[in-house]
């Protein structure tokens, strides 16, 4: 009756305390020795009895191993979900643990290319203000030889342009104040 309405669980309760009924005759029937067991089955039972009575205990046992391995394949089917969810988790996260290692190494690129461009950078800066000492000292050198009544004669165009940055540079203050003093 449960059975046909789908209660498994009452039906497995059913199915343990018939179980239960029936290894308690079991254990009575054991207590009697074999041949009142002998006498008992041959004057209270006939064979049909007996045989009815393995069927269904047979049966009974049978029911109970199909629950079992219904409730057994259940958990099993559980498991499995379980562990594809933590399979796809764990594969995402390494994923993006791999993505994260290529963007690393991205930088570390980035960054190594960044350090030489600098590094070029600072050359060009040590170059160009060794220049610039230089461009000075020879802007300074021009002017002082006009200063010591030397001729421009000689001179490039280079040349007096060194010597005109030397003289803004130089002169700076002096022409800022001439400045305000026109202004």
């Amino acid at each position: 009756m449960y059975y046909k309405r789908g209660d498994l669980k009452n039906y497995a309760l059913y199915m343990s305390k018939m179980s239960e009924a029936k290894d308690s005759l079991y254990a009575r029937k054991k207590k009697y020795n074999m041949s009142e067991l002998q006498s008992n089955i041959n004057s209270s039972l006939s064979i049909k009895d007996l045989l009815d009575t393995i069927t269904s205990a047979s049966m009974g046992i049978l029911i109970i191993i199909l629950l079992c391995i219904m409730v057994f394949s259940l958990m099993l089917h559980r498991t499995r979900k379980r562990l594809i969810a933590v399979h796809n988790r764990l594969k995402a996260e390494k994923q993006s643990l791999e993505q994260a290692k290529t963007q690393i190494k991205s930088l570390k690129k980035e960054s190594a290319k960044k350090s030489d461009r600098i590094e070029r950078l600072n050359n060009d800066i040590m170059v160009a203000s060794q220049s610039s000492e230089a461009n000075a000292r020879c802007g300074k050198e021009l002017y002082l030889h006009i200063k010591n009544g030397g001729t421009t004669v000689t001179w490039t165009k280079q040349d007096y342009e060194l010597c005109m940055a030397y003289c803004k540079i130089e002169f700076a203050e002096t022409m800022a104040e001439i400045e305000r003093c026109y202004g």
